[in-house]
This record gives C-alpha cells, sequence and structure tokens, in this order.
C-alpha cells in the first residue's frame, strides 16, 4: 500500500443536523464508508463536542474523491474544513476553550 497524506475532513456544525453520510473513493473504487445517526452519537469515536472528523489519506498519483450527505431536520447546515494531524488536533482543542462569565439575574456577559 503506498503511503500518502493523512488529512482531516471536520464538519463543525454536524451537531446541527439529524444523520451524516461519508463515502470515500479512490481511483473510482469505495474504499471507506462512514454513517453516523447524531441522536445516537454520544459515544461515536468520530465525534468530538459536536464535530464530526473523518481521517482520509491522498496518494501520489491517485484521485480521491470525498463525499458527504448531511440528513438536516429543516434547512442545511454545513461547513466543512480539510486540515493536516497538528492543525486537526488544534482545531478540535481551540474550539472547546470558550469561557462566558454572568454578572447577576440579567444575564450580563462579562468580558473574558
Amino acid at each position: 500500500m503506498a503511503l500518502g497524506r493523512l488529512l482531516f475532513l471536520h464538519l463543525p456544525k454536524a451537531y446541527h443536523v439529524r444523520s451524516i453520510d461519508i463515502v470515500e473513493e479512490r481511483s473510482s473504487r469505495v474504499v471507506n464508508r462512514l454513517s453516523v445517526n447524531l441522536n445516537e452519537a454520544d459515544a461515536h469515536p468520530a465525534m468530538y463536542w459536536g464535530t464530526l472528523g473523518y481521517p482520509f489519506e491522498l496518494q501520489a498519483g491517485k484521485t480521491t474523491v470525498v463525499y458527504v450527505r448531511s440528513h438536516a431536520y429543516s434547512h442545511q447546515w454545513f461547513s466543512l474544513k480539510v486540515y493536516d494531524d497538528e492543525n486537526s488536533r488544534r482545531a478540535l482543542a481551540g474550539g472547546r476553550n470558550r469561557v462566558c462569565g454572568y454578572d447577576g439575574p440579567a444575564g450580563k456577559a462579562l468580558p473574558t
């Protein structure tokens, strides 16, 4: 098997949809599939705090196509990002550092 470059497809708004299907083709052959029902995705290994992460490999001299289908409740929430390993980790960790404090019963947000 030829080694290539490992990349990660992120769907950062995955938590907005009902389910997601991904089909990966390499040189016109299906090489991987993923189907995630977001109503039952709490422990799914592809999910991290509402973001779906899908690893795929680009190989020299081969064409890779990744098809994504989201099943939405009412309208489409669709955002895709592609990262290498280091930036994938940063994106997942960076999205979880939002902190907000509240002052009093009116819920006035304080700067963080």
